[in-house]
């Protein structure tokens, strides 16, 4: 699974909470198209735990480009195992730095 960003105006931990707000929004309310409940479900999950767990100010600090103010897209790319997700920058696989436990 994939989930598609730009960082036109917000860094990478704002536009990844915003996204999860617009899919819980969209989740509860009467929009959801019954055929994609699921992959909102599974969507909704990755991203609480890329919250929860990425270590954003390492992130930010080493890719600048994830600090907003381009008009570069980035990916999360979604495995099984959410402690794999990859950041495709710009045809550029990166790993995030998970906050230590």
């Amino acid at each position: 699974m994939k989930i598609v960003f730009r960082l036109k105006k917000h860094c990478i931990e704002t536009e990844s909470k915003l996204k999860y707000e617009r899919l819980i929004h969209t989740y509860f309310s009467n929009t959801c198209p019954e055929n994609d409940v699921r992959k909102m479900e599974r969507q909704i999950e990755a991203l609480k735990f890329f919250l929860e767990h990425a270590d954003f100010p390492k992130l930010r600090s080493v890719y600048p480009e994830l600090s907003g103010n381009n008009e570069l897209p980035f990916t999360l790319v979604i495995p099984n195992n959410y402690r794999k997700i990859k950041i495709n920058i710009d045809n550029r696989i990166v790993y995030p730095e998970w906050k230590k436990r």
